[in-house]
């Protein structure tokens, strides 16, 4: 049996159509050609596979959509919240909380050590050195050093009875100006309560005490110690900051022994020396070391710390 005709099918070739025009087809829904697509990229995406999808993540690029609102209202809100997140940031957090800022508590250390010899003659005591062991009292201090500069003397005291020193509770005229057993503020015993001379011209109640008493209303004048303005300080202080772990030292890493034992600070020449001058710290607080030195009605000390420099 002879055909006489015949009818070819073939797949319609739609990566042919542009995409424009696949909407506009006539008879062609939105939702096959939606299809079609879909298709169209799995198809795509099954050739290329990993490498394309890694290809379009690298090199395509994508733009947000910006909507423009023309209304005051909305753009005045927006600027004033801008406002107050700003004000807030630089305001609160930056300058009054000072947020950008982190604290610890510092672990610090400070050794304090005092140099320097003294030399002494006098009638009572003849010729003595003064070294470290004399002159710093006491030995050891909390956030302070002591150094004695003036020193009143009174040699040979022995427990007994003697005249107390002069003055307007002790002044007396006759037995009956003393108290028996009276112990006054300032008194340097017990009163016997017999009134005896302390000298040629004045008669003072007599006492149960160390004899002679301690006159200590005359101070020598220079200060006994007045040496003691060459003595020398070595301040040795460490920090550490455990949060940061940050320590940090006054004494340079440069610095070496040879160094310390010939430097003393000086504001041009060695500003990096530890080791101070007793003068020079009393000269840097506008006091003079020979009138502290003296002290009138006891005895004179240098007192350093690390704040100020005083006399007691």
């Amino acid at each position: 049996m002879a055909v006489r005709g015949a009818i070819q099918l073939r797949p319609f070739m739609w990566e042919m159509i542009p995409d424009y025009r696949l909407g506009h087809m006539s008879g062609r829904s939105s939702g096959f050609r939606d299809s079609w697509l879909a298709q169209r990229a799995a198809v795509m995406a099954g050739s290329g596979g990993c490498c394309a999808e890694v290809y379009s993540c690298i090199f395509d690029y994508n733009t947000p959509r910006i909507a423009l609102i023309k209304s005051r209202k909305v753009g005045l809100l927006n600027r004033v919240i801008q406002l107050l997140i700003l004000a807030y940031v630089i305001g609160w957090v930056f300058v009054w909380e000072k947020g950008y800022q982190d604290f610890d508590s510092v672990v610090s250390s400070v050794t304090l050590k005092v140099k320097g010899v003294a030399v002494t003659n006098t009638s009572d005591l003849g010729y003595r050195i003064w070294d470290v062991a004399d002159y710093v009292l006491p030995a050891q201090q909390e956030n302070a050093f002591f150094v004695m500069t003036n020193l009143i003397l009174t040699p040979n005291q022995t427990q007994g009875r003697c005249p107390e020193l002069p003055d307007t509770s002790t002044v007396c005229i006759s037995d009956q100006n003393c108290t028996l057993d009276y112990v006054g503020t300032h008194s340097n015993g017990v009163q016997t309560g017999r009134c005896v001379a302390y000298d040629k011209s004045v008669k003072t109640c007599e006492v149960k005490a160390w004899c002679p008493v301690e006159n200590d209303t005359t101070v020598p004048k220079p200060a006994f110690l007045r040496a003691a303005e060459n003595f020398t300080v070595l301040i040795k202080n460490n920090i550490w900051y455990p949060k940061f772990n940050f320590s940090k030292r006054n004494i340079l890493q440069n610095i070496s022994a040879e160094y310390l034992k010939n430097c003393v600070y000086d504001r041009e020449k060695h500003p990096f020396c530890p080791i101070f001058r007793l003068g020079s710290l009393v000269e840097e607080a506008g006091e003079s070391f020979k009138d502290m030195a003296v002290l009138v009605g006891g005895e004179g000390y240098v007192v350093g710390s690390f704040d100020d420099i005083a006399i007691y």
